[in-house]
């Protein structure tokens, strides 16, 4: 598994980590320290996005080039991409600031062109995300402006406009787009500005945030990170300050997720960077400073009861000695020195009862 922090790459074997760390006497180290992205080829080579550009990382030879120019003319371009993006077949696209986009197909190794700035060619502005919709390309940009491209010609299917001119929206080199598992597309910019959904069987847009007016979602922060999809099809927002809101999309309903002090099996922070479902449905959460948090249902967990309502109790700690059921249900739980507790398993209520010495005995019927 590898995680990318702001401090270094990081790779976990199951046993052990490594950090690949930026060091000025190595030349094939990572160029920069700060990491955000990280994608895997079809040859298990990684292509990562770090604070001064993509560097590719050799798996076999360990290494780390960091001038992508030699690598990028095996694709037959001569130019280094500002946005690389690698699908789900393991199709390359990539985007060259004012020049256009362009998709290499890993199989036949073919290479498509969707120029820029030219008659009937791709929109105006900067790509600032790329992502793939079955046999088709999307480009974002930073205006707001949405192509779809077709990934076996370099004909432009469409080109939507709303967000580029509606006044109340506003550029952004931050755009980024996750597009769900009903074709529907999720564009947010990891400022303060919500979250944008096309709904394309309606072709209807909808923006939603924490403002009162935001129906049926009313995100708990505005400020959206990362989005991914669960196995469920429930969609995942990662917020800055605001947990994570999971939207259900059947019933039109948002649960949003946050750290619980008193709950060591709640989200270890409230400032998500990022958030990713992997291929057996685990959601991993990157935190801000807080390490990783992850959530699976195939995980078996125990329930844990601090008894946190009894923490105000003079002398109170948790440590328990002997546990009991009785005729009605109710669990007896003994403590080492604080008392005993009935605990009421219907309603939760739980009797504090303080003993100055406890002995168990065994009575027998005369």
């Amino acid at each position: 598994m590898w995680f990318g922090t702001a401090s270094g790459l990081n790779r976990y074997d199951g046993y052990n980590y490594k950090i690949f760390r930026h060091k000025e006497s190595i030349g094939h180290s990572i160029a920069d320290n700060f990491v955000d992205l990280i994608q895997e080829d079809a040859d298990g080579n990684l292509w990562i996005h770090t604070g001064v550009g993509y560097v590719f990382f050799d798996s076999k030879k360990e290494v780390f080039v960091n001038n992508l120019a030699e690598i990028m003319k095996g694709f037959g371009i001569n130019h280094i991409p500002s946005v690389v993006y690698i699908d789900e077949d393991k199709n390359f696209w990539f985007y060259v600031m004012n020049l256009g986009g362009f998709s290499y197909l890993t199989k036949t190794k073919t290479l498509h062109f969707y120029p820029q700035n030219q008659k009937n060619g791709l929109s105006k502005g900067l790509v600032t995300c790329i992502r793939t919709l079955k046999d088709k390309g999307v480009f974002l940009f930073d205006n707001g402006a949405v192509d779809i491209v077709d990934k076996n010609s370099s004909r432009i299917v469409m080109q939507n406009h709303f967000m580029m001119v509606s006044t109340q929206y506003y550029w952004s080199d931050k755009y980024s787009l996750f597009i769900d598992s009903d074709g529907d597309f999720w564009i947010y910019s990891k400022g303060a500005s919500g979250v944008w959904v096309w709904y394309r069987k309606s072709n209807r847009w909808e923006h939603y945030s924490n403002g009162k007016q935001s129906k049926p979602y009313r995100l708990s922060s505005d400020v959206v990170q990362d989005i991914t999809q669960d196995v469920h099809g429930k969609i995942w927002l990662a917020t800055d300050h605001g947990g994570v809101d999971i939207i259900d999309k059947r019933k039109g309903s948002l649960v949003n997720l946050k750290n619980n002090l008193a709950d060591d099996r709640s989200l270890s922070h409230n400032s998500i960077n990022c958030v990713y479902c992997d291929d057996v449905g685990i959601v991993w959460i990157g935190t801000y400073k807080k390490g990783v948090s992850y959530y699976s249902e195939s995980t078996f967990k125990f329930g844990v009861e601090h008894f946190t309502s009894l923490q105000n109790i003079g002398n109170f700690e948790s440590d328990i000695t002997y546990i009991e059921e009785d005729g009605k249900g109710n669990l007896w739980v003994g403590t080492n020195g604080s008392g005993l507790i009935q605990i009421n398993r219907l309603t939760g209520e739980k009797l504090f009862l303080k003993i100055i010495r406890v002995m168990l005995l065994l009575c027998r019927q005369t």
